[in-house]
């Protein structure tokens, strides 16, 4: 049986069960399973305006030049990013801005 829920929440309870998977203390045998499934269920693409989507590369960017960038998969922020937008564009780290490779640089 399926229950409609709103993309948004299941954002926050996937970064939850994410945050559960990681935890010293907390303890949820099967977190990552549940958080693939999950994945797994919600790998589809939906539009989402440019500027937010920046400023969202933005502060993982932030965490990335702090250490602490952190992907289920094991993904770098780089190839997590290139994942996101694809392989004719880059985010400028300097600019905070997605631009396509040939304007880069």
């Amino acid at each position: 049986m399926n229950e409609q829920v709103r993309l948004s929440d299941l954002a926050v309870l996937l970064v939850a069960l994410q945050d559960v998977a990681r935890h010293s203390v907390l303890d949820l045998h099967d977190a990552d399973r549940t958080a693939d499934q999950l994945s797994g269920q919600l790998d589809r693409k939906v539009n989402v305006d440019r500027g937010l989507l920046q400023s969202i590369m933005y502060a993982a960017n932030m965490l990335d030049e702090r250490g602490e960038f952190w992907h289920p998969k094991g993904l770098s922020f780089q190839a997590f990013v290139k994942q996101i937008v694809g392989p004719t564009k880059r985010f400028d780290k300097t600019y905070h801005l997605i631009v396509e490779d040939k304007d880069y640089g």
